[in-house]
């Protein structure tokens, strides 16, 4: 629970939620399940797109953003990964933390 907290208010701010409307940032979402399981991430439909990268139509049109796009790809910004790194090395010393206290 604590390691999905932290990765969900890190993802607050840049790099850890491009924020471009802010419609990513506000669909972050922290699920908990039974005993101490959970899920973090994105409910935005566009959330894996803006991850991972995705392919364009050059001199299409798009209103909402109102331009053309110009690149024929767009690459992955990779922010739930970086979040992902930052937590790791911490979700391990909690492990390594709870580990040593039930061994003593």
């Amino acid at each position: 629970k604590k390691s999905l907290t932290q990765m969900f208010n890190r993802a607050a701010a840049e790099p850890y939620t491009p924020i471009d409307t802010g419609e990513l940032r506000m669909s972050r979402k922290t699920e908990f399940t039974q005993g101490d399981q959970g899920v973090f991430g994105y409910t935005k439909d566009y959330a894996p797109h803006v991850e991972y990268g995705h392919r364009q139509t050059p001199g299409r049109f798009v209103p909402t953003i109102r331009k053309k796009l110009k690149a024929n790809y767009v690459p992955g910004r990779y922010y739930l990964k970086k979040n992902w790194e930052v937590q790791k090395p911490i979700l391990k010393d909690d492990i390594r933390n709870q580990i040593g206290k039930v061994l003593r």
